[in-house]
């Protein structure tokens, strides 16, 4: 199985995982790192080195952070290159429902590239959607 890393600032990471589980029940394979105030790039990409170490699936990992150039997504540059890793940047809620709900039936690559076209897609404003009904 492929495990799913979300790495935010604050409680982000792990309040997305809350609303993940709530909506797709218990997950197994499935992550919070949150950055602290008191985190700076180089300690959030030890503890990433860390975690990975200790949970990097035989599947592969699909890493999710909040930004392109925030604090998670820097420390994660390091491994950008690491085989069977994938990291996303801009979660939201959309995607990481679609990478719990195909993760078994993709390998990495393929998961990666599904989960940014359906989180792409399902940003709109009300009106348009409403409009094109």
């Amino acid at each position: 199985m492929i495990d799913i890393i979300v790495i935010a600032h604050g409680n982000l990471a792990e309040e997305f995982l809350k609303s993940v589980e709530k909506t797709a029940g218990r997950q197994e394979s499935l992550y919070a790192l949150n950055m602290s105030p008191d985190d700076s790039l180089e300690s959030l990409k030890k503890k990433i080195e860390i975690f990975l170490r200790d949970k990097n699936g035989e599947d592969g990992c699909l890493i999710f952070v909040d930004m392109i150039g925030g604090t998670p997504f820097n420390a994660c540059g390091s491994f950008a290159d690491v085989s069977g890793i994938e990291v996303i940047a801009g979660v939201n809620l959309p995607m990481l429902l679609s990478a719990v709900f195909h993760r078994e039936k993709m390998n990495l690559c393929q998961l990666a590239d599904k989960v940014c076209f359906d989180g792409k897609k399902t940003i709109n404003t009300l009106k348009n959607l409403l409009k094109n009904k």
